[in-house]
């Protein structure tokens, strides 16, 4: 009789014990969450580059379109913000404008890598506080490239002459219309180095790499997520509840997620893809983007 008495009251303690603990612990989360608040979530698909899009668009990232998402969250008085990245990148200076604006969010930023974040996409994403990937997202590709089609050959076959009157011994470099002189490529090759270097030292300092570690990193190459992870060019492989977890531990706060998204124009090229195919759609866009008289600087 004794024994079972003791064994009740031993099971009794255990149990209030465990009761206790438990509503300690629920007791705790209910604080540290007491409070809700919001996460502005802004996608950046596509290209990216300046300009708003037009009748034969496709995906893009503008910077003052972005700038503008921004501000109108944080006009709205938002907590956090979660940005969805989808993107191969884009021009220089595009890129850089979007990652000035994130730079500049004093909320905290949670960054989601999708599918692919390369290039000018990675240079965004090292402004957010804290980078999310899948482990088999592409991602890195720390490297810079400038092309340009060159058509003298075709030209001399049909006995095309290009004749071009001009001032300024560099005027017409990386033009199709000629070929680059050996001056004139290493001019176009020093600016790449340059535009090389200021990436490279914006991934030493966001990540807080050495210029050493970048350096053997910044090839060119894609990593995957879980790669990423581990050469510390992300923070966690993970999904967007994790990236949400971040933002509600920096605001203490539980998080609601409020799309922020551009508003779309006509665009008659979307009309058409939905009655005769998204992937007919999709090309005649491309074909109607590309500009091969210019050259220009991307990340790729």
């Amino acid at each position: 009789m004794e024994k079972k008495t003791i064994f009740l009251l031993t099971a009794i303690v255990l149990l209030s014990t465990f009761i206790l603990v438990a509503a300690f612990y629920g007791l705790t989360n209910l604080l540290e969450f007491s409070d809700t608040g919001t996460a502005a979530r802004i996608k950046l698909t596509g290209t990216i580059m300046p300009g708003s899009p037009g009748m034969f668009s496709i995906d893009s990232v503008d910077p003052e379109n972005f700038q503008r998402l921004v501000e109108s969250a944080q006009n709205e008085g938002v907590d956090a913000f979660l940005l969805d990245i989808n993107s191969q990148g884009g021009s220089v200076v595009a890129s850089k404008d979007v990652a000035r604006t994130v730079e500049n969010i004093d909320e905290p930023v949670a960054c989601l890598m999708r599918d692919v974040a390369v290039s000018g996409a990675y240079w965004v994403s090292t402004e957010c506080d804290y980078i999310v990937a899948d482990s088999l997202t592409m991602t890195g590709s720390i490297g810079v490239m400038s092309s340009y089609l060159e058509f003298t050959g075709l030209m001399d076959e049909y006995g095309i002459e290009y004749v071009n009157l001009s001032s300024g011994e560099y005027k017409l470099a990386g033009s199709p219309f000629k070929e680059l002189t050996d001056d004139e490529r290493q001019i176009i090759e020093d600016q790449l180095e340059t535009v090389h270097k200021e990436f490279k030292q914006q991934v030493a300092e966001s990540r807080n790499l050495s210029m050493e570690d970048v350096e053997e990193l910044a090839t060119g190459e894609t990593f995957l997520g879980i790669d990423a992870k581990e050469k510390g060019l992300i923070d966690e492989t993970g999904d967007r509840r994790d990236a949400i977890n971040y933002l509600e531990e920096e605001t203490n706060k539980s998080i609601e997620v409020k799309n922020f998204v551009r508003r779309e124009g006509f665009n008659i090229l979307s009309l058409l893809a939905t009655k005769i195919g998204e992937g007919i759609g999709e090309t005649l866009s491309i074909d109607f983007e590309r500009d091969i008289t210019q050259e220009t600087y991307s990340f790729r």
